[in-house]
């Protein structure tokens, strides 16, 4: 810097002196997202992410991949199957009505889809309930499976793809205005096509409890239903291990654009939101959080 003006060579040392450093991994407690995405790699830093990344990789020649899914081939699960989702013990059901019938081409719904998140407040029809859930969730078809005897077993077919035909994931539904139906918290029945009760009034409240941030509470206020996709991923992850939870959160998404879908033909408004508490949603629902857990979240109401 011998040619440098004195006056460049005083600003050059203060900026120098005073540049940002990155503290090391092993000195920082408080740690931001963005501050374990710069870290990616780094020997002191853990990121469940990567690591759920790494484990649900698939190579060739893994065997015990292989065996695992295997074992869903032999007579005992085909028989399993064909059981799945019975709800025979569930009580108090509450029946459906017919659903109703969009009118509007395909291509139209793609390109009208948006999300929505201004409600009216008015009540939802029923039977446009009843059609965005059997079109998401219900069983549309079904598939005879032969077993070492010759005998058959009837599989239930529904209407998104599911990895292993294993179904993982579950609609759950907080009722907020929906015309014939009591406020409360009900899960869809695929196999019946019918509610099942899960909770009263109170448990809608404890749902909108559960949603982080006032905008994501608001929101719902004056909707019709708030939807929560709830998935049992050990379901999948018995056949298929960690990469079984790929499987479950792309069914969760397929079965969500479904909902998208259907409500714009039906004229309705939705918006998918994962704005809340884990812990806090898992207990509204009763659920343990490992073996059954919300993962997602969807609002549907008339359009404003």
């Amino acid at each position: 810097m011998g040619d440098v003006p004195g006056g460049l060579k005083k600003a050059s040392s203060a900026i120098t002196s005073y540049r940002a450093q990155s503290p090391g991994t092993e000195g920082v407690g408080f740690r931001t997202h963005q501050f374990r995405c710069d870290n990616t790699g780094g020997d002191c830093l853990s990121s469940p992410a990567v690591d759920f990344l790494l484990a649900s990789r698939i190579g060739r020649g893994d065997m015990e991949f292989n065996v695992s899914v295997g074992d869903y081939f032999v007579d005992p699960m085909i028989v399993t199957y064909g059981e799945m989702d019975r709800d025979s013990l569930a009580s108090d059901t509450v029946e459906l009505p017919k659903s109703s019938k969009l009118r509007t081409p395909l291509e139209q719904v793609i390109a009208r889809r948006r999300s929505g998140r201004n409600y009216t407040g008015e009540a939802l029809d029923l039977r446009d309930v009843a059609t965005f859930l059997r079109g998401a969730a219900g069983v549309t078809g079904h598939m005879e499976v032969p077993r070492a005897s010759g005998d058959m077993v009837r599989y239930n077919l529904r209407a998104v793809p599911s990895g292993g035909g294993l179904y993982p994931v579950s609609v759950f539904m907080a009722v907020l205005r929906v015309g014939g139906l009591d406020r409360g918290v009900y899960r869809y029945a695929p196999l019946l096509d019918r509610l099942v009760p899960v909770a009263g009034e109170r448990g809608c409240q404890d749902v909108r409890s559960a949603l982080a941030g006032d905008l994501a509470a608001e929101q719902s206020d004056a909707a019709g239903v708030h939807l929560v996709f709830v998935i049992s991923p050990w379901r999948s992850m018995r056949k298929y291990g960690p990469r079984g939870l790929r499987f479950t959160l792309q069914e969760v998404g397929a079965i969500a654009q479904q909902i998208n879908l259907i409500c714009t033909g039906l004229g309705l408004a939705s918006v998918e939101s994962s704005s809340f508490y884990e812990d806090e949603l898992n207990q509204a629902l009763n659920l343990d959080g490992t073996f059954e857990t919300a993962t997602h979240t969807m609002t549907v109401g008339v359009e404003a």
